[in-house]
Protein backbone atom coordinates (compact mmCIF):
# COMPACT_ATOMS: atom_id res chain seq x y z
CA UNK A 1 0.00 0.00 0.00
CA UNK A 2 1.00 3.60 -0.54
CA UNK A 3 0.58 5.31 2.83
CA UNK A 4 0.76 8.99 3.80
CA UNK A 5 1.45 9.87 7.44
CA UNK A 6 0.39 13.48 7.99
CA UNK A 7 1.58 15.28 11.12
CA UNK A 8 2.54 18.74 12.34
CA UNK A 9 6.18 17.88 13.07
CA UNK A 10 8.50 14.96 12.51
CA UNK A 11 11.88 13.68 13.65
CA UNK A 12 14.31 15.10 14.70
CA UNK A 13 11.69 17.25 16.44
CA UNK A 14 10.73 15.81 19.81
CA UNK A 15 7.34 15.06 21.29
CA UNK A 16 4.83 12.28 21.79
CA UNK A 17 3.12 12.62 18.40
CA UNK A 18 6.46 12.99 16.63
CA UNK A 19 7.82 9.80 18.20
CA UNK A 20 4.58 7.91 17.51
CA UNK A 21 4.66 8.77 13.80
CA UNK A 22 8.37 7.98 13.50
CA UNK A 23 8.13 4.57 15.14
CA UNK A 24 5.13 3.31 13.17
CA UNK A 25 6.38 4.81 9.88
CA UNK A 26 9.76 3.11 10.06
CA UNK A 27 8.15 -0.25 10.75
CA UNK A 28 5.45 0.11 8.10
CA UNK A 29 8.10 1.17 5.56
CA UNK A 30 9.57 -2.33 5.72
CA UNK A 31 6.54 -3.60 3.76
CA UNK A 32 4.81 -0.53 2.32
CA UNK A 33 5.55 2.72 0.50
CA UNK A 34 5.40 5.26 3.35
CA UNK A 35 5.70 9.01 3.07
CA UNK A 36 5.57 11.40 6.03
CA UNK A 37 4.12 14.82 5.23
CA UNK A 38 4.78 17.42 7.91
CA UNK A 39 4.51 21.17 8.49
CA UNK A 40 7.91 21.80 10.07
CA UNK A 41 10.01 23.09 7.17
CA UNK A 42 12.90 25.26 8.41
CA UNK A 43 16.29 26.42 7.09
CA UNK A 44 18.07 23.47 8.73
CA UNK A 45 15.76 20.82 7.24
CA UNK A 46 15.47 19.53 3.70
CA UNK A 47 12.21 19.92 1.82
CA UNK A 48 12.45 16.28 0.80
CA UNK A 49 14.60 13.53 2.28
CA UNK A 50 14.60 9.89 3.33
CA UNK A 51 15.37 8.64 6.85
CA UNK A 52 15.43 4.93 7.75
CA UNK A 53 13.46 3.98 4.66
CA UNK A 54 10.76 6.64 5.21
CA UNK A 55 10.28 9.39 2.63
CA UNK A 56 9.71 12.77 4.26
CA UNK A 57 8.27 15.89 2.68
CA UNK A 58 8.20 19.01 4.84
CA UNK A 59 6.19 22.17 4.22
CA UNK A 60 6.51 25.58 5.82
CA UNK A 61 3.72 26.68 8.14
CA UNK A 62 2.42 29.47 10.33
CA UNK A 63 3.12 28.22 13.85
CA UNK A 64 2.92 30.96 16.52
CA UNK A 65 4.46 29.78 19.80
CA UNK A 66 5.17 26.44 18.14
CA UNK A 67 1.47 25.64 17.76
CA UNK A 68 -1.31 25.15 15.16
CA UNK A 69 1.03 24.69 12.13
CA UNK A 70 -1.23 26.23 9.49
CA UNK A 71 0.02 24.78 6.21
CA UNK A 72 -2.54 24.61 3.36
CA UNK A 73 0.20 23.42 0.97
CA UNK A 74 -0.30 19.98 2.53
CA UNK A 75 -3.84 19.84 1.11
CA UNK A 76 -2.66 20.75 -2.39
CA UNK A 77 0.10 18.14 -2.27
CA UNK A 78 -2.21 15.37 -1.05
CA UNK A 79 -4.77 16.18 -3.75
CA UNK A 80 -2.27 15.64 -6.53
CA UNK A 81 -0.74 12.46 -5.05
CA UNK A 82 -2.58 9.15 -5.07
CA UNK A 83 -2.36 7.42 -1.67
CA UNK A 84 -4.19 4.25 -0.69
CA UNK A 85 -4.27 5.34 2.95
CA UNK A 86 -3.97 8.83 4.42
CA UNK A 87 -3.29 8.62 8.16
CA UNK A 88 -3.47 12.00 9.89
CA UNK A 89 -2.27 12.69 13.43
CA UNK A 90 -3.07 15.31 16.07
CA UNK A 91 -6.45 17.04 16.32
CA UNK A 92 -4.73 20.08 17.85
CA UNK A 93 -2.90 21.18 14.67
CA UNK A 94 -4.14 22.09 11.18
CA UNK A 95 -2.38 19.41 9.04
CA UNK A 96 -4.95 16.79 10.10
CA UNK A 97 -7.81 19.08 9.02
CA UNK A 98 -6.21 19.66 5.62
CA UNK A 99 -5.68 15.91 5.18
CA UNK A 100 -9.35 15.27 5.94
CA UNK A 101 -10.41 17.55 3.07
CA UNK A 102 -8.91 15.24 0.44
CA UNK A 103 -11.72 13.47 -1.43
CA UNK A 104 -11.55 9.76 -2.14
CA UNK A 105 -9.16 7.22 -0.69
CA UNK A 106 -9.21 5.86 2.84
CA UNK A 107 -8.68 8.18 5.79
CA UNK A 108 -7.47 7.15 9.27
CA UNK A 109 -7.22 9.65 12.11
CA UNK A 110 -5.23 9.32 15.33
CA UNK A 111 -6.50 12.31 17.26
CA UNK A 112 -4.18 12.50 20.30
CA UNK A 113 -7.08 14.50 21.70
CA UNK A 114 -6.68 16.07 25.15
CA UNK A 115 -10.17 17.42 25.66
CA UNK A 116 -8.89 20.89 26.48
CA UNK A 117 -6.11 23.32 25.67
CA UNK A 118 -2.88 23.52 27.62
CA UNK A 119 -3.62 27.17 28.52
CA UNK A 120 -6.84 29.16 29.02
CA UNK A 121 -6.26 30.95 25.70
CA UNK A 122 -5.62 27.71 23.80
CA UNK A 123 -8.68 26.19 25.45
CA UNK A 124 -10.71 29.13 24.11
CA UNK A 125 -9.26 28.62 20.62
CA UNK A 126 -10.02 24.90 20.84
CA UNK A 127 -13.70 25.65 21.45
CA UNK A 128 -13.76 27.91 18.38
CA UNK A 129 -11.98 25.26 16.32
CA UNK A 130 -14.39 22.47 17.29
CA UNK A 131 -16.80 23.20 14.42
CA UNK A 132 -14.00 22.64 11.90
CA UNK A 133 -12.23 19.94 13.86
CA UNK A 134 -15.36 17.81 14.12
CA UNK A 135 -15.25 17.37 10.33
CA UNK A 136 -12.02 15.39 10.69
CA UNK A 137 -13.81 12.74 12.75
CA UNK A 138 -16.77 12.64 10.34
CA UNK A 139 -14.43 12.09 7.37
CA UNK A 140 -12.45 9.29 9.05
CA UNK A 141 -13.03 5.70 7.99
CA UNK A 142 -11.56 4.76 11.34
CA UNK A 143 -10.54 6.82 14.39
CA UNK A 144 -7.61 5.55 16.46
CA UNK A 145 -7.29 6.55 20.12
CA UNK A 146 -4.26 5.86 22.27
CA UNK A 147 -6.25 5.17 25.45
CA UNK A 148 -9.74 4.40 26.72
CA UNK A 149 -9.67 7.83 28.35
CA UNK A 150 -9.15 9.52 24.98
CA UNK A 151 -11.84 7.33 23.40
CA UNK A 152 -14.36 8.49 26.00
CA UNK A 153 -13.44 12.13 25.29
CA UNK A 154 -13.85 11.67 21.53
CA UNK A 155 -17.23 9.97 21.92
CA UNK A 156 -18.39 12.67 24.35
CA UNK A 157 -17.17 15.74 22.44
CA UNK A 158 -17.66 14.64 18.81
CA UNK A 159 -20.35 11.98 18.91
CA UNK A 160 -18.17 9.35 17.24
CA UNK A 161 -19.75 5.90 17.38
CA UNK A 162 -17.99 3.26 19.44
CA UNK A 163 -17.76 0.93 16.41
CA UNK A 164 -15.77 3.54 14.48
CA UNK A 165 -13.01 3.78 17.12
CA UNK A 166 -10.09 1.44 17.75
CA UNK A 167 -7.89 1.89 20.83
CA UNK A 168 -4.24 1.28 19.97
CA UNK A 169 -1.74 2.62 22.53
CA UNK A 170 1.54 4.34 21.93
CA UNK A 171 4.48 1.98 21.93
CA UNK A 172 7.77 1.50 23.74
CA UNK A 173 11.30 0.58 22.78
CA UNK A 174 11.32 -2.28 25.27
CA UNK A 175 14.61 -3.71 24.03
CA UNK A 176 16.39 -0.37 24.28
CA UNK A 177 15.16 0.15 27.84
CA UNK A 178 16.11 -3.40 28.83
CA UNK A 179 19.67 -2.99 27.54
CA UNK A 180 20.24 0.43 29.15
CA UNK A 181 22.72 0.61 32.03
CA UNK A 182 22.24 3.11 34.89
CA UNK A 183 24.65 5.97 35.45
CA UNK A 184 26.85 6.05 38.53
CA UNK A 185 25.00 8.24 41.03
CA UNK A 186 26.79 7.48 44.30
CA UNK A 187 23.74 5.98 45.94
CA UNK A 188 21.86 9.30 45.93
CA UNK A 189 18.11 9.41 45.44
CA UNK A 190 16.95 10.82 42.11
CA UNK A 191 13.50 11.88 40.95
CA UNK A 192 13.19 12.15 37.15
CA UNK A 193 10.87 13.90 34.72
CA UNK A 194 11.03 13.52 30.91
CA UNK A 195 8.90 15.57 28.54
CA UNK A 196 8.09 19.01 27.21
CA UNK A 197 8.79 22.01 29.41
CA UNK A 198 5.32 23.51 29.58
CA UNK A 199 3.39 24.98 32.50
CA UNK A 200 0.59 22.42 32.23
CA UNK A 201 3.11 19.67 32.93
CA UNK A 202 3.30 20.96 36.55
CA UNK A 203 7.08 20.55 36.77
CA UNK A 204 7.17 23.67 38.96
CA UNK A 205 5.24 21.81 41.67
CA UNK A 206 7.92 19.13 41.90
CA UNK A 207 10.66 21.78 42.03
CA UNK A 208 8.92 23.50 44.95
CA UNK A 209 8.49 20.14 46.71
CA UNK A 210 12.25 19.60 46.63
CA UNK A 211 12.57 22.07 49.55
CA UNK A 212 11.03 19.30 51.68
CA UNK A 213 13.28 16.55 50.26
CA UNK A 214 16.78 17.78 51.13
CA UNK A 215 18.52 14.47 50.38
CA UNK A 216 16.94 13.99 46.96
CA UNK A 217 17.87 15.26 43.50
CA UNK A 218 15.46 16.13 40.69
CA UNK A 219 16.55 15.97 37.05
CA UNK A 220 14.39 17.34 34.26
CA UNK A 221 14.98 16.06 30.72
CA UNK A 222 13.38 18.10 27.96
CA UNK A 223 14.57 20.97 25.82
CA UNK A 224 11.28 21.63 24.02
CA UNK A 225 8.59 23.91 25.40
CA UNK A 226 8.04 27.53 26.33
CA UNK A 227 8.45 27.29 30.10
CA UNK A 228 12.16 26.63 30.48
CA UNK A 229 13.17 30.15 31.56
CA UNK A 230 10.51 30.22 34.28
CA UNK A 231 11.68 26.85 35.60
CA UNK A 232 15.31 27.96 35.66
CA UNK A 233 14.35 31.15 37.52
CA UNK A 234 12.39 29.11 40.07
CA UNK A 235 15.36 26.79 40.65
CA UNK A 236 17.62 29.79 41.32
CA UNK A 237 15.04 31.51 43.52
CA UNK A 238 14.78 28.44 45.76
CA UNK A 239 18.59 27.91 45.76
CA UNK A 240 18.21 24.42 44.36
CA UNK A 241 20.88 24.61 41.63
CA UNK A 242 22.93 21.82 43.25
CA UNK A 243 20.04 19.34 43.35
CA UNK A 244 17.66 20.32 40.54
CA UNK A 245 18.96 20.34 36.97
CA UNK A 246 17.53 20.66 33.47
CA UNK A 247 19.35 18.39 31.02
CA UNK A 248 19.40 19.37 27.34
CA UNK A 249 20.24 17.33 24.25
CA UNK A 250 19.68 13.95 25.84
CA UNK A 251 19.54 11.06 23.36
CA UNK A 252 17.04 8.23 23.70
CA UNK A 253 19.74 5.85 24.89
CA UNK A 254 20.83 8.35 27.57
CA UNK A 255 17.19 8.93 28.53
CA UNK A 256 16.77 5.20 29.17
CA UNK A 257 19.96 5.19 31.27
CA UNK A 258 18.58 8.03 33.42
CA UNK A 259 15.34 6.08 33.83
CA UNK A 260 17.36 3.12 35.05
CA UNK A 261 19.25 5.47 37.40
CA UNK A 262 16.32 7.26 39.02
CA UNK A 263 14.50 6.16 42.15
CA UNK A 264 11.14 7.65 41.17
CA UNK A 265 9.60 9.03 37.98
CA UNK A 266 7.02 11.83 38.00
CA UNK A 267 4.56 13.15 35.42
CA UNK A 268 1.97 15.51 36.86
CA UNK A 269 0.55 16.72 33.55
CA UNK A 270 -3.21 17.13 33.58
CA UNK A 271 -3.50 17.35 29.79
CA UNK A 272 -2.49 13.94 28.47
CA UNK A 273 -4.28 11.41 26.31
CA UNK A 274 -1.52 8.89 26.98
CA UNK A 275 1.70 8.84 29.03
CA UNK A 276 4.43 7.12 27.09
CA UNK A 277 7.17 8.25 29.49
CA UNK A 278 5.22 6.71 32.36
CA UNK A 279 5.32 3.34 30.60
CA UNK A 280 9.01 3.78 29.81
CA UNK A 281 9.69 4.32 33.50
CA UNK A 282 7.69 1.21 34.37
CA UNK A 283 9.69 -0.73 31.77
CA UNK A 284 12.82 0.48 33.58
CA UNK A 285 11.38 -0.95 36.80
CA UNK A 286 10.68 2.38 38.49
CA UNK A 287 7.65 3.57 40.47
CA UNK A 288 5.76 6.54 39.06
CA UNK A 289 3.68 9.35 40.54
CA UNK A 290 1.11 10.83 38.14
CA UNK A 291 -1.63 13.41 38.12
CA UNK A 292 -4.99 11.81 38.82
CA UNK A 293 -6.56 14.23 36.31
CA UNK A 294 -6.47 13.26 32.64
CA UNK A 295 -5.36 10.17 30.80
CA UNK A 296 -2.53 9.24 33.18
CA UNK A 297 -5.08 8.07 35.75
CA UNK A 298 -5.91 5.17 33.42
CA UNK A 299 -2.35 3.86 33.83
CA UNK A 300 -2.65 4.14 37.61
CA UNK A 301 -5.79 2.00 37.48
CA UNK A 302 -4.11 -0.55 35.22
CA UNK A 303 -0.66 -0.99 36.75
CA UNK A 304 0.72 -1.48 40.21
CA UNK A 305 3.58 0.93 40.70
CA UNK A 306 1.72 3.96 39.30
CA UNK A 307 0.37 6.24 42.03
CA UNK A 308 -2.09 9.09 41.36
CA UNK A 309 -2.05 12.40 43.21
CA UNK A 310 -4.38 15.38 43.05
CA UNK A 311 -1.90 17.88 41.59
CA UNK A 312 -4.40 20.73 41.86
CA UNK A 313 -5.46 20.07 45.43
CA UNK A 314 -2.38 18.68 47.16
CA UNK A 315 -0.10 21.02 49.09
CA UNK A 316 3.55 21.25 48.15
CA UNK A 317 4.53 19.56 51.40
CA UNK A 318 1.88 16.90 50.76
CA UNK A 319 3.30 16.25 47.29
CA UNK A 320 6.75 15.85 48.82
CA UNK A 321 5.38 13.26 51.26
CA UNK A 322 3.75 11.29 48.45
CA UNK A 323 6.99 11.19 46.47
CA UNK A 324 9.03 10.27 49.55
CA UNK A 325 6.67 7.37 50.32
CA UNK A 326 6.91 5.97 46.80
CA UNK A 327 10.60 6.43 46.13
CA UNK A 328 12.89 3.43 45.67
CA UNK A 329 10.16 0.86 45.00
CA UNK A 330 10.75 -1.98 42.54
CA UNK A 331 8.20 -2.46 39.77
CA UNK A 332 7.64 -5.47 37.55
CA UNK A 333 4.84 -5.31 34.96
CA UNK A 334 4.13 -6.98 31.61
CA UNK A 335 4.32 -4.31 28.89
CA UNK A 336 4.56 -6.54 25.82
CA UNK A 337 1.36 -5.09 24.34
CA UNK A 338 3.17 -1.75 24.09
CA UNK A 339 6.05 -3.02 22.00
CA UNK A 340 6.25 -0.78 18.90
CA UNK A 341 6.28 -3.84 16.63
CA UNK A 342 2.92 -4.93 18.04
CA UNK A 343 1.51 -1.39 17.84
CA UNK A 344 2.57 -0.98 14.20
CA UNK A 345 1.08 -4.40 13.34
CA UNK A 346 -2.27 -3.45 14.85
CA UNK A 347 -2.30 -0.18 12.89
CA UNK A 348 -1.42 -2.05 9.70
CA UNK A 349 -4.36 -4.40 10.37
CA UNK A 350 -6.68 -1.36 10.49
CA UNK A 351 -5.29 -0.14 7.16
CA UNK A 352 -5.80 -3.54 5.55
CA UNK A 353 -9.34 -3.86 6.89
CA UNK A 354 -10.53 -0.56 5.40
CA UNK A 355 -8.39 -0.91 2.26
CA UNK A 356 -9.78 -4.33 1.40
CA UNK A 357 -13.25 -3.14 2.26
CA UNK A 358 -12.55 -0.27 -0.09
CA UNK A 359 -11.69 -2.67 -2.93
CA UNK A 360 -15.13 -4.22 -2.53
CA UNK A 361 -16.92 -0.89 -2.29
CA UNK A 362 -14.78 1.41 -4.41
CA UNK A 363 -16.81 1.15 -7.61
CA UNK A 364 -17.10 4.87 -8.36
CA UNK A 365 -15.35 4.61 -11.72
CA UNK A 366 -17.68 1.80 -12.77
CA UNK A 367 -20.74 3.85 -11.85
CA UNK A 368 -19.37 6.81 -13.82
CA UNK A 369 -18.63 4.67 -16.90
CA UNK A 370 -22.14 3.28 -16.97
CA UNK A 371 -23.62 6.74 -16.34
CA UNK A 372 -21.70 8.05 -19.35
CA UNK A 373 -23.03 5.18 -21.49
CA UNK A 374 -26.59 5.92 -20.29
CA UNK A 375 -26.17 9.60 -21.16
CA UNK A 376 -24.95 8.70 -24.65
CA UNK A 377 -27.97 6.42 -25.01
CA UNK A 378 -30.28 9.25 -23.91
CA UNK A 379 -28.86 11.47 -26.64
CA UNK A 380 -29.21 8.74 -29.26
CA UNK A 381 -32.78 8.06 -28.18
CA UNK A 382 -33.55 11.77 -28.39
CA UNK A 383 -32.18 11.87 -31.91
CA UNK A 384 -34.24 8.83 -32.92
CA UNK A 385 -37.38 10.42 -31.37
CA UNK A 386 -37.78 7.82 -28.63
CA UNK A 387 -38.51 10.62 -26.18
CA UNK A 388 -39.85 8.58 -23.26
CA UNK A 389 -36.78 6.32 -23.28
CA UNK A 390 -34.50 9.34 -23.65
CA UNK A 391 -36.01 10.75 -20.43
CA UNK A 392 -35.59 7.42 -18.61
CA UNK A 393 -31.98 7.01 -19.78
CA UNK A 394 -31.21 10.57 -18.63
CA UNK A 395 -32.67 9.80 -15.19
CA UNK A 396 -30.63 6.60 -15.00
CA UNK A 397 -27.45 8.43 -15.95
CA UNK A 398 -27.95 11.03 -13.22
CA UNK A 399 -28.83 8.40 -10.62
CA UNK A 400 -25.63 6.47 -11.35
CA UNK A 401 -23.51 9.61 -11.34
CA UNK A 402 -24.67 10.49 -7.82
CA UNK A 403 -24.17 6.89 -6.65
CA UNK A 404 -20.65 6.99 -8.08
CA UNK A 405 -19.92 10.20 -6.19
CA UNK A 406 -21.30 8.72 -2.98
CA UNK A 407 -19.13 5.65 -3.50
CA UNK A 408 -16.05 7.87 -3.33
CA UNK A 409 -17.09 8.69 0.24
CA UNK A 410 -17.57 5.02 1.13
CA UNK A 411 -21.33 4.76 0.59
CA UNK A 412 -22.96 1.87 -1.26
CA UNK A 413 -26.62 2.87 -1.49
CA UNK A 414 -29.64 1.30 -3.13
CA UNK A 415 -32.73 3.13 -4.31
CA UNK A 416 -33.51 5.23 -7.36
CA UNK A 417 -34.48 8.66 -6.03
CA UNK A 418 -31.86 11.18 -7.09
CA UNK A 419 -33.25 13.63 -4.53
CA UNK A 420 -32.70 11.18 -1.66
CA UNK A 421 -29.22 10.30 -2.91
CA UNK A 422 -28.32 13.99 -3.05
CA UNK A 423 -29.54 14.43 0.54
CA UNK A 424 -27.02 11.80 1.63
CA UNK A 425 -24.28 13.37 -0.50
CA UNK A 426 -24.89 16.73 1.17
CA UNK A 427 -23.56 15.25 4.42
CA UNK A 428 -20.16 15.16 2.70
CA UNK A 429 -20.16 18.16 0.36
CA UNK A 430 -22.24 21.15 -0.69
CA UNK A 431 -24.87 20.39 -3.32
CA UNK A 432 -25.92 23.47 -5.34
CA UNK A 433 -29.62 24.25 -5.55
CA UNK A 434 -29.60 23.88 -9.35
CA UNK A 435 -28.40 20.27 -8.93
CA UNK A 436 -31.21 19.54 -6.49
CA UNK A 437 -33.69 21.00 -8.97
CA UNK A 438 -32.29 18.84 -11.76
CA UNK A 439 -32.63 15.78 -9.51
CA UNK A 440 -36.26 16.58 -8.70
CA UNK A 441 -37.12 16.99 -12.39
CA UNK A 442 -35.42 13.77 -13.43
CA UNK A 443 -37.00 11.74 -10.61
CA UNK A 444 -40.39 12.45 -12.21
CA UNK A 445 -39.39 10.37 -15.24
CA UNK A 446 -38.39 7.18 -13.40
CA UNK A 447 -41.83 5.48 -13.50
CA UNK A 448 -44.02 7.43 -15.98
CA UNK A 449 -41.52 7.05 -18.84
CA UNK A 450 -42.13 3.28 -18.89
CA UNK A 451 -45.51 2.22 -17.47
CA UNK A 452 -48.94 2.97 -18.96
CA UNK A 453 -50.61 2.59 -15.59
CA UNK A 454 -48.88 5.77 -14.50
CA UNK A 455 -51.67 7.52 -16.46
CA UNK A 456 -55.46 7.37 -16.47
CA UNK A 457 -55.25 6.55 -20.17
CA UNK A 458 -52.69 6.31 -22.93
CA UNK A 459 -49.10 5.06 -22.95
CA UNK A 460 -45.75 6.73 -22.19
CA UNK A 461 -45.01 6.88 -25.91
CA UNK A 462 -47.97 9.29 -26.18
CA UNK A 463 -46.97 11.49 -23.24
CA UNK A 464 -43.36 12.55 -23.92
CA UNK A 465 -42.16 15.07 -26.47
CA UNK A 466 -38.89 16.43 -27.81
CA UNK A 467 -38.74 19.40 -25.44
CA UNK A 468 -39.11 17.15 -22.39
CA UNK A 469 -36.36 14.84 -23.64
CA UNK A 470 -34.01 17.75 -24.38
CA UNK A 471 -34.59 19.14 -20.89
CA UNK A 472 -33.91 15.73 -19.31
CA UNK A 473 -30.60 15.41 -21.19
CA UNK A 474 -29.60 18.93 -20.11
CA UNK A 475 -30.31 18.07 -16.46
CA UNK A 476 -28.31 14.85 -16.73
CA UNK A 477 -25.39 16.75 -18.26
CA UNK A 478 -25.55 19.27 -15.41
CA UNK A 479 -25.38 16.52 -12.78
CA UNK A 480 -22.58 14.86 -14.77
CA UNK A 481 -20.46 18.03 -14.58
CA UNK A 482 -21.18 18.36 -10.83
CA UNK A 483 -20.40 14.74 -9.96
CA UNK A 484 -17.02 14.84 -11.67
CA UNK A 485 -15.74 17.90 -9.74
Amino acid sequence: MKIAQVCHRYYPNEGGVEEHVKEISERLARKHDVEVISADMSPDKSYSEEINGVKIRRFSSLAPNDAYFFSPQILFYLRKTDFDIIHAHNYHAFPALFASLVKGGKFVFTSHYHGKGSTAFRDFLNRLYKLLGSKIFKRADKVLCVSEYEKDLVMRDFGVDDKDIVVIPNGLNLEGIKEAKPFEFDGRLLILYVGRLEKYKNIHLVIKAMKFLPKTHFYIIGKAGNYKNELENLIRKLNLENRVKILDNVSDSEKYRWMKTCSLFVNLSGVEAFGITVLEALAAGKPVVVNEEGGLRELADKFEGVFPVDAKGVSIEGLARVMEERIEGNVRVDLSEYDWDNVAKRIEDVYLEIYLRGDKMRRGKDWFRQAEADLDAAKNLLESRNYEWACFAAQQSAEKLVKGKLNEFGYELRGHSIVELLETLEKEMKVPEEIKTAGRKLDIYYIPSRYPNAYPSGAPVDKFDEEMAKEAVRFAERINAFART
